[in-house]
C-alpha cells in the first residue's frame, strides 16, 4: 500500500498536463519529414522546445532517452522531436551549414515551428531549440541562420561550426546554454580551429561563450565553485539575456544524466528555459 501511494503521488505532477506524444509528418522541399510531438492538455499557448538528435541518432531514441517529455507533461510545455534525413551512408543527420549536404534543414525546422504555431497554438515568442552533438551544431545554426526568433538554445556535446563562428549576426542571437564534457574526444571542448572541414574552425568552448556574451551585451556573473564542474555565466541585466556554460570534468561525448555523471542536463535545460515553474534567469 505504501508503494502504491508513493506511486500515485509521483504520478500526480506528470498527469497535471498529460497528453500523448504522437507521430506526425510535414512535407518540405518535396520530402515528407517525420517528427514526434507532445502537446500538453489544458495549456493555452504553450512554449515549444525543438529537440534535435545527434548524427547517427534518431528522434524516437532522443524522445525516450533524455526524459524531456516527462518534464513537458509535468510543467505544461510542448516538445517536438524532428527526424533528420539519412546520408547516403545511412546515418541520420542535420545540415548545419556543412559542405557535404544540400538538404535545407533550416527551412524545414522553420516550417515545422510555423506549422505548430498555426495548428497547435504554440507561443511563437517562446520557442527554444536544444540539440545533442550534431543537433547542438544545428541549434547554433538555427540561432545564426534561422528564420524564426528563438528565445533560447542549448547545445549538449555540440558546438558552433567554423562557418557560423565567422558569420553569426549579433542581433539574432538568443540566450545560450552550452553543456559539454571536458574529456569529449569526439566534439572537442578545446579548440577545433585547426580542423579544415566545417565541423571545425571555431575556438574552445569558453572562448565561444565569451564571444556570444559580448554579442548580446552580457557581463560576467560570479558562479560559486562546484566540484567536478567548470562554469561560466554572463547576463545582460537590461534584457535578461544570458550565456551559461557547464563543462563536466572527466566526462566524454554523451548526454549527462544522474545515472552516468550525477548531473542532470535535462533539469538544467528546463530551468534555463524558464519552463519548470522555478525562477528563471530568462524571466
Amino acid at each position: 500500500m505504501r508503494f502504491l501511494l508513493a506511486l500515485v503521488f509521483c504520478l500526480i505532477p506528470i498527469a497535471a498536463h498529460s497528453g500523448v506524444a504522437e507521430r506526425g509528418t510535414l512535407t518540405h522541399g518535396g520530402i515528407e519529414r517525420e517528427h514526434y510531438l507532445f502537446v500538453p492538455k489544458g495549456v493555452e499557448s504553450p512554449a515549444l522546445v525543438v529537440a534535435l538528435h545527434g548524427m547517427g541518432g534518431n528522434a524516437k531514441n532522443l524522445r525516450f532517452g533524455i526524459g524531456l517529455t516527462k518534464r513537458a507533461a509535468a510543467h505544461g510545455f510542448a516538445v517536438v522531436y524532428p527526424q533528420g534525413l539519412r546520408l547516403q551512408g545511412g546515418s541520420r543527420h542535420w545540415n548545419a551549414g556543412f559542405d557535404y549536404e544540400a538538404v535545407d534543414d533550416v527551412g524545414y525546422l522553420t516550417a515545422l515551428i510555423n506549422h505548430l504555431a498555426n495548428t497547435q497554438g504554440i507561443d511563437s515568442n517562446r520557442v527554444f531549440v536544444l540539440g545533442l552533438s550534431m543537433g547542438g551544431y544545428m541549434a547554433y545554426h538555427m540561432a545564426c541562420r534561422g528564420h524564426v526568433p528563438l528565445a533560447g538554445i542549448t547545445s549538449v556535446a555540440g558546438r558552433i561550426s567554423g562557418r557560423d563562428w565567422k558569420h553569426c549576426p549579433a542581433e539574432e542571437r538568443p540566450s545560450l546554454l552550452h553543456i559539454h564534457g571536458v574529456q569529449d574526444h569526439t566534439i572537442l571542448y578545446t579548440s577545433m580551429q585547426h580542423w579544415g572541414d566545417t565541423w571545425g574552425g571555431a575556438p574552445s568552448v569558453p572562448v565561444i561563450m565569451s564571444d556570444w556574451a559580448k554579442a548580446i551585451g552580457a557581463a560576467p556573473v560570479h558562479v560559486p565553485p562546484e566540484e567536478g564542474l567548470v562554469q561560466r555565466h554572463y547576463r545582460n541585466e537590461a534584457t535578461g539575456a544570458q550565456v551559461r556554460m557547464i563543462a563536466l570534468e572527466g566526462f566524454g561525448h554523451d548526454w549527462p544524466s544522474t545515472q552516468n555523471s550525477g548531473y542532470s542536463a535535462v533539469e538544467t535545460i528546463v530551468d534555463f528555459f524558464g519552463l519548470s515553474g522555478a525562477e528563471s534567469p530568462l524571466n
